[in-house]
């Protein structure tokens, strides 16, 4: 059966001397894979987080569908040129890759990375881009953090719950903590390097706390090095 959906690009793996297999997070069916034919021979535009129309084939016994074609709908100008855009994307896409195998049709989560791929995209401050994606994507996945106290100033991330008072957590101080409330607050705390750093693997060992098989990320220290 044919089928036309809107996806958003995260990753391929090499299938034969010409072909690859995609998967997209699309408006219509959520996570899904595709045979693409002859994808390595075409100006395909499979750059990470590109939002393409897809045209594809799909028995109704199969996971894997086949894609036909794939154009992009969102005209990006700077996140394939710009280096430490497009570091971040590859780091968003390996985050959604792990996340979002399993899930279905989400309208309100397809246009929140809709529009954080615009931000992506256009904004001017990107420091803290990839801490605050983690922080809001958990609210989409349903594993947000949890502030007991407003005075908190510790985060434990296996409970998921900001305290007052406790001991901090070995893999979140209370800086860091401080920075992670911050922003759930809607704010942009202006941090140094070595504090975001700490940021981010904090939320990182969040979700490997909170995401099933969620492991290690092959583009952190890509993600690190570009904010050195």
């Amino acid at each position: 059966m044919k089928e036309n959906d809107v996806g958003i690009f995260l990753q391929r793996t090499s299938y034969s001397e010409s072909s690859v297999i995609v998967s997209y997070f699309t408006r219509n069916h959520g996570f899904q894979k595709f045979i693409f034919r002859g994808a390595k021979k075409k100006s395909s535009h499979l750059f990470p987080l590109n939002v393409q129309e897809l045209v594809y084939f799909r028995r109704p016994e199969s996971d894997l569908g086949n894609l036909n074609s794939a154009e992009s709908t969102m005209e990006v100008q700077n996140i394939p040129f710009d280096p430490i855009r497009s570091s971040i994307a590859y780091f968003l896409a390996e985050v959604l890759q792990k996340c979002l195998t399993h899930t279905e049709k989400d309208h309100h989560l397809f246009s929140f990375l809709h529009q954080q791929i615009e931000l992506l995209d256009k904004s001017e401050s990107l420091s803290l881009f990839p801490s605050q994606f983690l922080l809001q994507l958990t609210f989409h996945l349903g594993i947000e953090p949890h502030i007991l106290d407003e005075n908190s100033n510790t985060f434990n991330l296996a409970d998921g719950e900001f305290h007052k008072n406790h001991t901090a957590d070995p893999n979140c101080s209370e800086s860091a903590a401080q920075v992670i409330l911050a922003m759930l607050n809607g704010e942009t705390p202006k941090v140094n390097h070595e504090l975001r750093k700490e940021v981010l693997n904090a939320l990182i060992v969040y979700y490997k706390f909170h995401i099933d098989h969620f492991g290690n990320l092959k583009t952190k220290d890509i993600i690190e090095s570009v904010f050195q």
